[in-house]
């Protein structure tokens, strides 16, 4: 059957806030949240176990999905603001879920953010707390983890003093330094990245939100376009990965 993208997102079962519980003879009121199970691990573990070995279409795969999963959350007024590798479940099949949205945003119920990301994968204008385009603060996050997933490293450092992003800046005024930096810092050739990946990355983690990519942009880079695996397909190479490594 035809994925539909809200099934990339984590299902909610159930959930109740005043539950009554029996705790050693007395009662207790407590809350509960039923997720869907996804049963395979999250994206930290598959990257710390497996990043020196996945290929670019494995990664590309998993990059549609997450794009798909953050399409149809901004299609319904939702950000997410917290994405990182740890957010990222294996449902069924190996298939990404999108979770943990207790930071989350919410236009049908306004009010402020209350989530200020993760280091290292938050935008910039998050952590100055000059937000005015909720949908980028995503896309920044979305280029760190596709990084993080092809290195199984960090990309920026992020300093203490608030507004100083010396890492990122140094990207953008001299994106080649960069590339150079990086190929050798994970004893790689010098075309470990490739052009189409490199314009990729910097268009969704370009400072100014004004002119960060969006969703629809991003699916027409050439490295977006190539070729990605089907869901059976993505389940039997990464079962012969774990069968590797183990």
């Amino acid at each position: 059957p035809t994925r539909r993208s809200s099934d990339l997102i984590i299902k909610l079962l159930d959930s109740k806030d005043d539950y009554v519980i029996d705790k050693q003879g007395e009662k207790c009121l407590s809350s509960y949240i039923l997720m869907e199970y996804a049963p395979n691990g999250n994206f930290s573990d598959f990257i710390k176990f497996h990043s020196n070995i996945i290929n670019d279409t494995v990664i590309r795969t998993y990059f549609h999905q997450l794009i798909d999963a953050l399409s149809y959350m901004h299609s319904q007024g939702a950000y997410h603001l917290d994405l990182k590798p740890e957010n990222l479940l294996m449902g069924e099949n190996y298939q990404l879920k999108l979770a943990d949205f207790d930071g989350s945003y919410l236009k049908s119920e306004g009010g402020g953010l209350i989530c200020l990301g993760t280091m290292f994968y938050r935008a910039p204008e998050l952590i100055a707390k000059k937000v005015w385009n909720l949908a980028a603060l995503d896309i920044y996050s979305a280029g760190i983890i596709l990084f993080v997933l092809k290195t199984g490293r960090y990309p920026f450092r992020e300093e203490a003093e608030p507004g100083h992003f010396s890492d990122l800046e140094a990207f953008h005024d001299s994106p080649n330094d960069f590339w150079k930096t990086q190929c050798k810092l994970l004893k790689k050739p010098a075309d470990f990245f490739d052009e189409d990946f490199k314009d990729l990355f910097q268009a969704m983690t370009t400072i100014d939100p004004l002119y960060r990519v969006g969703i629809e942009g991003i699916k027409r880079f050439n490295w977006f376009k190539k070729e990605t695996l089907t869901q059976d397909q993505l389940a039997t190479v990464i079962k012969n990965i774990a069968l590797l490594r183990n």
